[in-house]
């Protein structure tokens, strides 16, 4: 067993000895937890750098250990990655090598996120490993198919899923409606009606050997066992080409003979492996926390229909698209606390500011002496104090300017208010600060760019880009272009890059949207308008500016900020695409998703796609959406504050979002309240606490070093209203990020 550190952003990373770490907050040492040395070795060869594979890897490696069956294996391919590279390798010895067993692909094989398919031509894998490195009285072999196909018909009398044909093997005849089995030569044949299953033969003695499906025995046979000539043993086929299966195999082993228990213990444990991922035959896919994924080219928009009444506050109804939980969560005449009327305070911030803490337990509302929601019940909980710019890491912590000074606070649970702490004073601005909403720092808290003027180059713009975690300064720069000039300056998430947009259209300079490197260098035109926008992070991985302009007949777009490429999102149609509105990527737990808030084309209500409505875009260029509900925001052409400027949580799983709901009463007015978006029921009657520790978890505490678990809804070693420092919590078998706080 080995140690790794983990620090606060799930990222993965390297130690100076190859030891595969998850890369947290930078220089931010957490909790030591050990990590077995056999996953440690396979995630390093396969390359797997993802929370459920290696939670899943995780779980099968622990309870094959702790059944005492992880030794009676010489081979175990767990076919997990979905591709080639990383399907090939033994999770025993994961080293790259034919002596470790390590498959070799030939043919068409599709790799995919469910294993390994064989195209039922020519194509299979070489384990390497030999009929005669298995003793001839004491072997098993067992596969997972997750499908019933109709079988090839080429390649011989039978198709064979795994083994050789001379000497041992797994495999079905061509009208797959009988199985052939052979262990050291004995061979049996057994009538079936389907190949979807976890199968698999075992010898215990040279008098007989066993066949089993889903743990149960299906045929005893008496043959007695022969000696078995070397020959290479195979999967999706066997003889190098010949009996090939076209079936999907999501996992397969080789070792010693099993009892019927022990079968049953191993089937156990790799239907559970298979559902950690998804893909197992007995696996019933839970509720979402999204919507259904749709492809752009599938919808039909259909007409808008106005709501027949407006819900009230604190009530979840279901809308149309759907069948989406909306809730308004906040009123003019707020009962809880205090009745405030037509005021600011009862909508969020905007789409791009970050209206939930870090773990989703507090909604913070806009304006001065903001309102602080419980995030799960939209309780109000207390006014307070708090700035407006949540840390992404610590889930009480959130950021702010008065005047030059960057401050932070950090909210008490017992009071709902934060001490003012100054982090650092740009005294030498009279002007400096993020100046707009429009402004977010990295992931890590790390990079964080201000911009502003000097006393001393009257209205010209500098530009700050500042190391939160260093206390340094990485770059000041003077742009020869007037503040009045800058529309706003961001980081992008992964703190690489600086984004500046202008309040001028073009190429110039100062004109359009532009990504720099953190001194302002290495410039990058991204976009030759101000369209509203947000940066993100494409399926790929690549730091992106997302926006509703970037490549001619494209409604919507992506710009990566290092080469420039735009890649477009959604046809415009000619005049049919999106009207307009706002967009976010606050998502940062769910990187690979933007998410828009359609506006009205009040001249054509139903001209422009999604009309009202709350999207997630698949940033990938695939067409995927994610239909989240209509904001019935009707008065948001004419009224700023009625504008549904929805943002998403940090994991995507709810949206707030302001609307009038087409309501005359709230039409009349300068503002509108806030709503939120979700694919679970809320439970509307219990506070965050109570929900949050119905679970048996561990607590891994950052700064202390120490442990704490929960146990029958106790938290043990953990005071909720002096605890301030931030905790990841795993869930135990998977060691899984459940949630930071």
């Amino acid at each position: 067993m080995r140690s790794i550190i983990l620090y606060i952003l799930l990222v993965f990373g390297f130690t100076a000895n190859g030891q595969k770490i998850r890369l947290l907050e930078e220089q931010r040492l957490a909790t030591v937890v050990t990590i077995d040395t056999d996953l440690n070795n396979f995630l390093i060869a396969s390359g797997i750098d993802d929370d459920q594979k290696s939670g899943a890897l995780n779980y099968l490696i622990t309870e094959l250990k702790a059944s005492n069956l992880w030794s009676k294996f010489i081979a175990i391919y767990p076919l997990v990655g979905g591709t080639a590279s990383a399907h090939k390798w033994n999770l025993k010895d994961a080293r790259d090598l034919d002596a470790a067993y390590r498959i070799t692909w030939s043919g068409t094989i599709s790799h995919t996120v469910n294993g390994a398919k064989g195209d039922g031509i020519s194509a299979f894998g070489n384990t390497h490993l030999k009929t005669t490195d298995l003793a001839q009285d004491n072997h098993s072999m067992f596969f997972y198919s997750t499908e019933t196909t109709t079988p090839p018909t080429s390649g011989g009398d039978r198709m064979l899923d795994i083994g050789h044909n001379d000497n041992l093997y797994i495999g079905a005849n061509f009208d797959d409606t009988n199985a052939y089995i052979s262990s050291a030569i004995a061979e049996e044949g057994y009538a079936k009606t389907d190949s979807k299953g976890f199968y698999g033969l075992s010898r215990v003695g040279s008098g007989g050997f066993k066949y089993y499906k889903d743990g149960a025995v299906i045929q005893t046979s008496t043959g007695a066992s022969n000696a078995m000539a070397t020959n290479d043993l195979y999967v999706l086929g066997a003889n190098g080409g010949s009996f090939v299966s076209n079936r999907t195999n999501a996992f397969i082993c080789f070792g010693e003979g099993l009892t019927d228990g022990e079968v049953t213990t191993l089937y156990n444990i790799v239907e559970q492996y298979n559902s950690l991922l998804g893909r197992s035959n007995s696996y019933v896919p839970p509720v979402t926390d999204y919507p259904p994924d749709v492809n752009l080219t599938t919808i039909d928009w259909g007409s808008y229909s106005a709501p027949v009444s407006l819900p009230s506050y604190r009530t979840s109804f279901t809308d149309d698209i759907n069948g989406m939980y909306v809730t308004r969560v906040s009123d003019g005449t707020i009962s809880e606390l205090e009745t405030i009327g037509d005021v600011q305070q009862i909508g969020h911030t905007y789409s791009k500011r970050q209206a939930w803490n870090a773990d989703g337990s507090y909604i913070l509302l806009a304006g001065s002496n903001p309102f602080l929601l419980d995030g799960n019940d939209y309780s109000v909980v207390s006014r307070t104090n708090m700035p407006n710019m949540w840390s992404n890491v610590n889930r009480l912590k959130a950021y702010g300017f008065s005047g030059t000074d960057f401050y932070y606070r950090i909210l008490n649970e017992s009071t709902y208010q934060g001490d003012y702490n100054v982090i650092r004073s740009f005294s030498a601005y009279n002007n400096l600060s993020t100046q707009t909403d429009e402004t977010n720092f990295d992931n890590f808290d790390k990079y964080f760019v201000f911009y502003g003027t000097k006393a001393s180059t009257g209205s010209d713009c500098w530009v700050v880009v500042y190391d939160n975690h260093t206390d340094t300064i990485v770059s000041e720069t003077q742009l020869s272009t007037a503040l009045s000039n800058v529309n706003w300056c961001s980081v992008s998430q992964d703190g690489s890059r600086i984004v500046i947009q202008y309040n001028s259209n073009g190429t110039g300079t100062y004109q359009g949207t532009k990504s720099y490197d953190r001194n302002l260098g290495d410039v990058v035109h991204l976009v030759n308008g101000t369209p509203h926008g947000d940066l993100g992070v494409s399926q790929a991985g690549d730091q992106v500016f997302v926006s509703y302009e970037g490549i001619t007949g494209q409604s919507l777009s992506m710009v990566n900020l290092t080469t420039g490429v735009a890649t477009g999102h959604w046809d415009d149609n000619g005049t049919s695409g999106l009207y307009g509105g706002h967009l976010s990527t606050r998502n940062i737990d769910r990187p690979g998703w933007a998410y828009i808030s359609e506006g009205e084309n009040p001249s054509a209500v139903d001209n422009n796609n999604a009309f009202l409505e709350i999207l997630a875009v698949k940033l990938d260029g695939s067409g995927i959406v994610e239909r989240f509900c209509k904001t019935n925001a009707r008065n948001s052409n004419t009224k700023y504050y009625h504008q549904a400027q929805a943002c998403p949580s940090p994991d995507g799983k709810k949206v707030i979002f302001k609307s009038d709901w087409d309501d005359g009463t709230l039409e009349a007015n300068t503002y509108a309240p806030a709503w939120v978006v979700e694919r679970v029921e809320p439970t509307l009657s219990l506070n965050y606490f109570e929900k949050r520790i119905n679970y048996n978890e561990m607590y891994c505490d950052i700064y202390n070093h120490e442990l704490k678990h929960l146990y029958n809804g106790q938290l043990k070693d953990f005071n909720k209203e002096t605890h301030t420092v931030y905790t990841i919590v795993f869930d135990k078998k998977t060691l899984r990020r459940i949630y930071l706080k």
